[in-house]
């Protein structure tokens, strides 16, 4: 495999380099920061191309002056072969590979939940889905040197193809105005409430989960014993707001309660606004989730500090 260095010179000796972006959902994860820095950074001295699932949103990127392809179209084929450097979130760029261009998979997330190699008992369509990944990426980026021996495992490659760079989401998370972009797609503004709080799960089928088995589809904790108004009565009397964020693959399947104290967030709602929900994350006080990946990127925020330090200052102990 050539290395990085030599591919970039092989494809800057001929032309303006054509760099490809996909992620999932449309515009967003990794590939959203990574693809605005860029722009900012080199300006019009690459050509930049998102590939997209949904139509709409390949409409709203091209009014937003966006250069974007529907994903499987005539335009699709006839582009992707012209591809110099591919920035993907979930490996899902499909078609042949010109064999100068590289193969960036950002991945979408740092977390807990076994994937990958790493499961146990994975069965034959998840392997050849991972077998797939392993093959179609030259190089994968992660945040730290620590994922970089984790990552290695999951996907069974050379640690030399794990890059630890950094992990563009983590930007939004530290500098996005995730206040202002809540207030937006919810229409409120939600400096009104004391507390604001996120439940956000991941999904639970698929990749070999069978930790759940049975769901219930109107329930937003999969409670046995639980009561949608009870719990809204606690969050009006405490005056919190409660944003119910479900994994993508979920957004559709639930029958969410709704109130003025319990909202619920989906992807179409973001995109509708030019947003992904890394860039709303720090506007919450309090994150409830399971093993999503998503629990795992909050440490990063520095307002966790600062509320653990206020709940530590609030709590009478006594001196040992």
């Amino acid at each position: 495999m050539p290395t990085l260095t030599l591919k970039f010179r092989q494809v800057f000796r001929v032309k303006k380099l054509n760099i490809t972006f996909c992620s999932y959902p449309d515009f967003a994860s990794n590939a959203k920061p990574l693809y605005e820095y860029m722009v900012k950074r080199y300006g019009d001295t690459m050509n930049y191309t998102w590939i997209v699932f949904n139509e709409n949103n390949l409409l709203r990127l091209k009014e937003k002056g966006i250069n974007a392809i529907l994903i499987g179209s005539d335009e699709f084929f006839r582009y992707i072969k012209k591809t110099d450097v591919y920035f993907t979130t979930h490996a899902n760029i499909t078609g042949e590979k010109p064999e100068n261009a590289i193969y960036i998979e950002l991945w979408h997330g740092i977390g807990s939940k076994p994937v990958g190699y790493l499961c146990n008992n994975s069965n034959e369509k998840d392997l050849e889905w991972y077998n797939d990944i392993r093959k179609k990426f030259d190089y994968m980026i992660v945040p730290h040197g620590f994922w970089k021996v984790i990552y290695s495992c999951l996907f069974h490659v050379e640690p030399a193809r794990i890059l630890d760079l950094g992990m563009p989401i983590l930007d939004y998370f530290k500098y996005s105005d995730g206040s202002k972009n809540l207030s937006k797609i919810l229409n409120i503004d939600i400096k009104k409430f004391d507390k604001v709080i996120a439940y956000m799960p991941t999904f639970k089928s698929g990749c070999n989960r069978k930790d759940i088995k049975n769901i219930n589809l109107n329930n937003i904790f999969n409670f046995p014993k639980y009561d949608d108004k009870l719990l809204d009565k606690y969050l009006k009397d405490n005056n919190y707001l409660l944003c119910v964020k479900r994994h993508p693959s979920e957004d559709a399947i639930f029958n969410n309660y709704h109130s003025d104290n319990i909202i619920n967030i989906t992807d179409e709602i973001l995109t509708e606004n030019n947003l992904s929900v890394n860039e709303i994350i720090n506007a919450f006080d309090l994150l409830i989730t399971d093993y999503s990946s998503i629990g795992t990127e909050f440490l990063f925020l520095e307002n966790l500090y600062y509320m653990l330090l206020m709940i530590l200052k609030n709590t009478k102990t006594k001196e040992v």
